[in-house]
C-alpha cells in the first residue's frame, strides 16, 4: 500500500476545543432552552443542536413530557 492510500484510509476529523464547545452549546440549547441561538452559525453548533433535538424527541416518546412544563 502506498503512502497516499494509507493517508486517505487513516484520515480522521480532529475537533478543536472551540469546535467541541460549539457542539456542546448546541446540545445544551436544544435540551435546556428548546430554541436555537441564531447568532451561532457554526457547523458544529448546528450538529449539536440537531443531536439535542433528537434527545428531546426520544425523551418525549418515552413519556418524559420534556420541555412541556411537566415535572
Amino acid at each position: 500500500m502506498d503512502v497516499n492510500t494509507y493517508n486517505k484510509l487513516v484520515k480522521a476529523d480532529v475537533l478543536t476545543s472551540k469546535d467541541l464547545d460549539s457542539y456542546k452549546s448546541g446540545i445544551f440549547d436544544a435540551v435546556v432552552h428548546g430554541n436555537k441561538d441564531d447568532d451561532k452559525r457554526c457547523h458544529h453548533y448546528k450538529q449539536g443542536y440537531d443531536y439535542g433535538l433528537g434527545i428531546v424527541q426520544e425523551l418525549n416518546t418515552l413519556g418524559a413530557c420534556f420541555l412541556e412544563g411537566a415535572e
